[in-house]
């Protein structure tokens, strides 16, 4: 749009022209503000981590405000991009995660699933795909290349041409965009969806977190793109939407991220650097670096995905000897609760929560049925570690359930400070935050690990013959303390 139109342009974006709802109205809209994980992580992000005091509060309008910042300096074309991308995918996440909101509605005896505007589950996952792909592609001919329209369906498909990322039909991130939809749309429309005792929402939490992290790879290519091109008003747009986002992740690449693409305008020398954080970030995300791909018209062999992929990861410096990459990611899974349990808001704990009772970050490759028989993937949730029956043989297992008089001790711990139940009751949110990340760490975890140690000791002694193979992990802590018994002596003398 020249720049000539750009007040008939910005008065479209406030005030709608086809739609029901205005763009201005979609990122301005107080129920779609602080009312989901995504919003919450982008809130966090662009923070710098500084949730407290209603800091995150100056950063709510954050969409709105930079599509406005852009046509004030009367850049309309970079403004509309803005508004189609920022606040599109803001609005998708909106959506994505509102399916859970409304699953737990209509799940609830007590409430009246009309007048609380969730008599109609399908259309919850219907409105994901309609803000998705819009109205203007060509369904004559059933495919899912489409490229017209100025919805993000589109712009995926754009992007995917020139990362080499397209397959027959379209692009490979549309493709699994649409299956994740279609999964979910069959989940609701089951007969027992979102029933008072139903799985729906386990059900529906590996694919809704499998599809918040896909619609983020088109905003991955063109931000590399824009990098490559030294295209700043973009860099500036898709910049906004990725970056925050990896505040989920390791918090020193956020920092340089952050650091290098909204605390200082950009510096193309440091791309290759840039670059190689932002593509360290990819498994944090669940991405693959083949899904987001590289550019085809640039000739740098920096650009390309490595040929190999670490499934022994490297952890602290000691190189692992077993496939060990998706246990090792429930680290993000605490990290992400603390996240939004810092914030003073219901919907962010809630969200952590689902994080705890169902997982996010670490795939078990088992297979997961709802109510329906409908089977998916499954996460490995900390809830999952907290109450696994593995651990009646760990060491010090039965000194810890004499003590609390609980076999769910730690689970117990986590879920009465999320509930803001028992002892917890009317604790401040700093204080129960406090309980649940404490508790994860020292409780659940230990106990976790002394849990997999005795299995292997177990297992060693299973496979083996030798008198050495029966080691018993309780005789093996005599022995050590009766050293350390006998070094203080020593030391005394």
């Amino acid at each position: 749009m020249a720049s000539n139109n750009t007040s008939a342009a910005r008065k479209i974006y406030q005030e709608g022209r086809y739609a029901a709802h205005s763009l201005h109205y979609l990122a301005t809209q107080e129920e779609h503000l602080n009312n989901d994980m995504t919003f919450g992580f982008q809130m966090y992000g662009l923070a710098g981590g500084n949730v407290e005091d209603g800091v995150t509060d100056k950063y709510k309008l954050f969409a709105s405000e930079y599509v406005e910042k852009l046509f004030d300096e009367d850049k309309c074309l970079p403004a509309v991009r803005a508004a189609q991308h920022i606040v599109l995918w803001m609005q998708v996440s909106f959506e994505l995660w509102n399916t859970v909101r409304s699953c737990a509605i209509a799940a609830d005896p007590t409430y009246d699933n009309e007048i609380a505007g969730v008599d109609n589950l399908p259309k919850k996952a219907d409105q994901i795909v309609a803000y998705w792909v819009g109205s203007m592609q060509d369904a004559s001919g059933g495919g899912l290349d489409g490229d017209e329209g100025f919805s993000l369906y589109s712009a995926t498909n754009e992007i995917a041409d020139k990362f080499d990322t397209d397959e027959l039909g379209g692009a490979r991130a549309n493709k699994n965009i649409l299956a994740s939809y279609e999964a979910i749309s069959s989940i609701l429309s089951s007969k027992n969806a979102c029933t008072e005792y139903s799985k729906t929402i386990k059900a529906m939490w590996p694919i809704l977190s499998a599809l918040s992290r896909q619609i983020l790879v088109p905003q991955i290519q063109s931000l590399i793109l824009a990098m490559l091109e030294e295209d700043h008003d973009s860099i500036g747009i898709f910049a906004t939407i990725v970056v925050p986002q990896m505040s989920q992740c390791r918090h020193s690449s956020y920092k340089y991220l952050k650091h290098t693409f909204l605390d200082n305008p950009y510096d193309s020398t440091k791309f290759h650097k840039t670059l190689w954080v932002l593509r360290d970030m990819y498994p944090c995300l669940g991405i693959a670096c083949r899904e987001v791909g590289h550019p085809i018209d640039y000739h740098d062999s920096a650009l390309a995905c490595p040929s190999y992929y670490i499934m022994d990861p490297i952890l602290a410096g000691y190189p692992t000897s077993s496939e060990v990459l998706e246990e090792s990611k429930i680290d993000l899974d605490m990290h992400q609760i603390n996240i939004l349990t810092q914030f003073d808001d219901e919907a962010y704990w809630k969200m952590a929560r689902y994080i705890y009772k169902n997982g996010r970050n670490s795939k078990t490759f088992d297979e997961l049925q709802d109510d329906d028989d409908i089977t998916n993937d499954s996460l490995l949730s900390l809830h999952s570690l907290a109450v696994s029956g593995d651990r009646e043989n760990a060491m010090y297992y039965n000194d810890f359930i004499t003590y609390f008089d609980d076999p769910n001790y730690a689970d117990t711990l986590i879920l009465d400070a999320f509930d803001n139940k028992e002892r917890w009751n009317d604790s401040s949110l700093r204080q129960r935050a406090a309980v649940i990340r404490i508790t994860m760490q020292v409780h659940l975890m230990y106990m976790t690990i002394l849990t997999k140690l005795n299995k292997a000791v177990t297992t060693c002694g299973a496979d083996s013959d030798t008198d050495s193979s029966r080691i018993n992990l309780l005789k093996l802590n005599e022995s050590v303390s009766k050293s350390r018994m006998s070094e203080s002596c020593i030391q005394e003398k």
